[in-house]
């Protein structure tokens, strides 16, 4: 499976997208808690009407006062199926 980023948060966290617009309904399909803080993030899969169930995007759930300017390396996560 191929995927592409076509959008980030606005916000400045490091939140990515990889489909355009919000589909219908959000599903996590994988938790993530980075090692040595309180922070995480999770991947989610929407609902397109035409494709069905698809890969939406990667949502970073922080409790510091200010975010990361990318996602932590994959090495300092302890992931979890949801």
């Amino acid at each position: 499976m191929e995927v592409a980023v076509v959008d980030t948060c606005g916000c400045g966290c490091p939140s990515i997208d990889f489909q355009q617009g919000r589909g219908l309904g959000m599903t996590i399909r994988v938790n993530a808690g980075v090692r040595g803080s309180d922070n995480g993030l999770f991947l989610y899969t929407i609902e397109d009407s035409q494709r069905g169930e698809v890969l939406g995007g990667i949502e970073w759930v922080g409790v510091e006062e200010t975010d990361p300017d990318e996602l932590p390396s994959p090495e300092l996560l302890d992931i979890k199926a949801a």
